[in-house]
């Protein structure tokens, strides 16, 4: 378990770390994805494609990770939570929400061209997504990918509430959300909800513990037993692929690899949250004017993906890069000393400042 003083909220002097691999991984994961919706529209299939949808796993571990860094050394309170709860709604939500427009301005102008009724969202369903609560509630996601941000927006709130309880409670806590992850990640209790984040809390967890795991040998131990369980009890692609990400994460930052930046994979990861919200009406809209001037299929598929990364640029230049620099005056930082710990009360506390959360996150 992480019990640590990174983990428990009380951290070393804060460093600068470059986590450039997570940003090369989050590219890379989006793309992935993009591939596989893009496959639809095509006759050749083969197994790298007809995985992409795996892609969403890497994010989850990603996430683990990098929220666990953004709360490293925070005294985490009820007023951090709500900071931190409108710092990530005013990061996600805007381009979150420009997304649904976007995809219902190109479902219109679809049914424009094909010359077919418009048959737009009802009330409930768009109320529901634009809340991330769609799939508790029964309806539909307007796009197929925003099921996953039901997860993540679950993600951050569970793993920020641990680590308040373990900073009051002692680290005893932990054991909640790795029981949680032993339990559901390995299938040996089936989710009582749908839509509840146990299912997938495993692979978001794993990357938590693989940050951990740098200060404390606790971590180590409980990310070996998830990992182990999941893999052998669970040993889904999804599974296999968050679990992979999580501890290549952990070694490469034993390693000083989770600093590798190549430019081009770090452009990508800057718009992969654009990328992967804007996506699929692109690519629809794209092959059906390709096939419509006859276009090749291969060529229609560059086409296509060149559209994708032109769109998700745009997007993240008008829509995430203000919403990002808006989110970052909302501080967060409060010293731990001012809670005190029940299981090291004469612990010495150093400052902590958030090192590149959203530059490395795609939250």
């Amino acid at each position: 378990m992480p019990f640590s003083r990174c983990a428990l909220g009380v951290s070393l002097p804060a460093s600068r770390e470059s986590f450039g691999l997570v940003q090369a991984l989050r590219g890379i994961a989006a793309l992935w994805v993009v591939l596989f919706h893009a496959r639809e529209h095509v006759s050749f299939h083969n197994w790298f494609l007809d995985l992409g949808n795996n892609g969403v796993a890497i994010f989850f571990a990603l996430s683990g990770f990098v929220i666990a860094h953004s709360i490293r050394g925070d005294a985490i309170t009820a007023g951090y939570i709500g900071r931190f709860a409108l710092r990530r709604s005013i990061r996600l939500d805007p381009a979150y929400w420009a997304s649904i427009v976007l995809f219902l301005a190109f479902a219109w102008l679809s049914a424009l061209a094909k010359h077919e009724a418009f048959i737009g969202p009802t009330c409930g369903q768009l109320i529901s997504n634009l809340t991330y609560t769609q799939i508790f509630v029964g309806q539909p996601s307007i796009n197929t990918v925003y099921w996953t941000l039901t997860y993540e927006v679950q993600f951050y709130v569970v793993l920020v509430v641990c680590v308040m309880a373990a900073q009051r409670c002692g680290p005893l806590v932990y054991l909640v959300p790795f029981a949680i992850a032993l339990l559901f990640g390995p299938r040996l209790i089936e989710s009582p909800v749908p839509g509840l984040f146990v299912d997938r809390w495993h692979c978001f967890f794993l990357g938590a513990l693989a940050y951990w795991s740098h200060e404390r040998r606790e971590a180590r131990i409980g990310f070996a037993i998830l990992a182990c369980a999941v893999l052998l009890l669970n040993p889904s692609p999804f599974n296999v692929i968050a679990t992979a990400t999580a501890f290549g994460l952990m070694v490469a930052r034993e390693t000083g690899a989770i600093a590798y930046s190549p430019k081009w994979l770090l452009l990508l990861g800057a718009i992969s949250y654009s990328l992967y919200l804007t996506h699929n009406p692109i690519t629809g809209a794209a092959f059906f004017v390709a096939y419509k001037v006859g276009m090749p299929e291969w060529l229609a598929m560059i086409v296509s993906i060149a559209l994708c990364l032109m769109v998700a640029t745009a997007f993240w230049w008008a829509i995430e890069r203000p919403t990002m620099a808006l989110a970052k005056r909302i501080k967060m930082n409060a010293p731990l000393r001012s809670i005190r710990s029940v299981s090291e009360p004469t612990m010495h506390i150093a400052s902590a400042a958030e090192a590149q959360p959203d530059s490395v996150s795609r939250n």
